[in-house]
């Protein structure tokens, strides 16, 4: 189990959202084709219960970010992806194995950015438990 198998995960989700055009493995220096998913790790901490047992606690951001140029469009393509996108880790709670659990899923949708580009869409603030 680990935090960088659970990103890969949910990179592999948002791919397979309808519409998604790119979700590399790592996030990228630039914008590239939009809409276009990242996720990496945010926070997290260690919680030890005796020597030798712990485990961890991590929030990863999956953001989902759609090109805006005109914020009508670019509404309406970012929000059809919310649902899909819940159901898929609601569904798979332990992200194919790679963690413990899923402990809450958090989000904010509006205006993102990535490096210099202006973009819209989700922000998930994903806690996962990892076993250590």
């Amino acid at each position: 189990m680990t935090v960088q198998a659970a990103i890969l995960n949910l990179q592999a989700k948002a791919l397979a959202l309808s519409g998604m055009k790119s979700a590399p493995d790592a996030p990228p220096d630039a914008a590239g084709a939009f809409p276009f998913a990242a996720s990496y790790e945010r926070i997290g901490k260690m919680v030890t219960h005796s020597y030798g047992f712990s485990h961890e606690l991590v929030t990863i951001f999956t953001e989902l970010h759609v090109t805006r140029q005109n914020l009508t469009v670019a509404i309406d393509t970012a929000m059809p992806f919310r649902d899909p996108f819940l159901v898929a880790i609601r569904n798979d709670p332990t992200l194919g194995g790679t963690i413990s659990t899923i402990e809450e899923v958090r989000w904010t949708f509006g205006a993102l950015k990535w490096g210099t580009v202006d973009t819209i869409g989700y922000r998930f603030e994903i806690d996962v438990k990892v076993a250590i």
